[in-house]
């Protein structure tokens, strides 16, 4: 018997770092200088994902829209997934 192993997808994983960041910023209970820093953190990690990952997952649905993702979601649907959660950062 076989053992599969899930994979997570690696746009979705970088995108749930970040709101892990975020959420840290949001918490009254850390120090207002810390707060600012984990808001920079995730502004440059955000910049960097949209300029390499959202770029990278964009080129390869225009040259091959019906390709799958290594966890095994359609390409477009794994798109549609980053666009959605990454609204939700802003």
């Amino acid at each position: 018997m076989s053992v599969r192993y899930p994979l997570l997808n690696r746009e979705l994983g970088i995108l749930g770092f970040n709101e892990r960041v975020l959420a840290q910023a949001a918490d009254p209970q850390v120090p207002l200088l810390e707060r600012l820093r984990f808001i920079c953190i995730t502004s440059s990690n955000l910049d960097e994902f949209f300029e390499v990952r959202m770029a990278g997952l964009q080129e390869q649905l225009r040259d091959n829209p019906g390709a799958m993702t290594p966890d095994g979601m359609s390409l477009q649907h794994a798109y549609d997934l980053v666009v959605e959660r990454a609204q939700r950062l802003r």
